[in-house]
């Protein structure tokens, strides 16, 4: 049913952006072009066509972007989307990767959190997680003075391995690759 309703809503979008497109062209090909294509004698006749088309093309993107600004969102979705960024910008994320950990935080459920995130910025709250945690461990595979054991315990993994599996799933290889990347050949 839900599957259903999204295909429904996606055609209803499509239909009126194609009776939006529809209209422009009619207004601006039927109503000015016309009349200016068969002015080929001035000197900047193909200057002026482009124009048109220039034109015509704002008249499209303008349509596009009032149909995506009335498509808002809540002042409770957007002070979501801003406490968890809020939330990430202090560097919790160093010790925290959950997103029941920040649900919670915020008041919500995972779940709520999840699909909010998700439809007003496109992304995870697990991608916004993670761009805040990758920096915060490359700085610390960058310092030398630290194990990867101290590394691990500092970012409250709760082990070595997951540690590990996490450097590869983000950084694209293990920890001690990455340490043997930063040295001089």
């Amino acid at each position: 049913m839900r599957l259903c309703q999204n295909f429904l809503s996606t055609l209803t979008f499509q239909k009126s952006l194609i009776v939006i497109f529809y209209q422009i062209l009619h207004k601006l090909w039927v109503a000015e072009v016309p009349d200016r294509m068969d002015d080929r004698h001035l000197q900047f006749y193909r200057e002026l066509m482009g124009s048109l088309c220039l034109t015509m093309m704002y008249d499209i993107f303008e349509a596009h972007a009032q149909r995506e600004s009335t498509d808002s969102h809540t002042d409770r979705t957007t002070y979501i989307v801003k406490q968890l960024m809020a939330l990430l910008a202090t560097g919790i994320s160093r010790t925290e990767r959950d997103v029941s950990y920040y649900a919670e935080r915020l008041n919500v459920s995972p779940k709520y959190l999840s699909a909010t995130i998700k439809r007003v910025t496109g992304h995870s709250v697990t991608s916004y997680i993670d761009r805040h945690s990758i920096p915060i461990l490359k700085d610390y595979l960058n310092d030398e003075r630290l194990s990867l054991t101290q590394i691990a315990d500092l970012m409250n993994f709760t082990s070595l391995s997951y540690f590990s599996r996490y450097c590869t799933k983000h950084l694209g290889q293990s920890p001690i690759e990455y340490r043997l990347s930063l040295q001089p050949k």
